[in-house]
């Protein structure tokens, strides 16, 4: 490359005025970071608002006495039918049913950290043993 190629690139590309290009790269920088900051919200928002699909929700296998059970899948085939019939709406039993429920009683449950031991264990029906 000649002198005058090489001293040309380089006034081109910054190296006569590293103050300013200084300036320029941390304004930059600063705009790149506020636009991801605002992308980062919005992403964590709309993943809030949107139904979360089978694989993207975590899992949790629970063992029902049979009593428990039957009662809880007779609820679900009579909520099924009763919207399926009345409304013609079709639910997913995980997550029309069975993720609602558990919200329920988790608001019904409070904070366990603030609540009496003894009156939890009454509740949950836990035995010292």
């Amino acid at each position: 490359m000649t002198d005058d190629r090489a001293q040309e690139l380089s006034g081109r590309w910054g190296n006569s005025d590293d103050e300013d290009n200084e300036q320029a790269d941390s304004q930059i920088d600063e705009q790149a970071s506020e636009t991801n900051g605002q992308t980062d919200d919005e992403d964590e928002q709309a993943k809030k608002r949107r139904k979360l699909t089978t694989r993207e929700r975590e899992s949790q296998m629970v063992y029902l006495r049979p009593d428990q059970y039957e009662q809880l899948h007779g609820t679900w085939l009579d909520l099924e039918y009763r919207f399926g019939r009345k409304r013609g709406i079709d639910l997913e039993k995980s997550r029309d049913f069975l993720v609602p429920l558990l919200e329920l009683g988790m608001a019904q449950l409070g904070d366990v950290e603030s609540r009496d031991l003894d009156e939890l264990a009454d509740l949950l029906g836990i035995e010292d043993q």
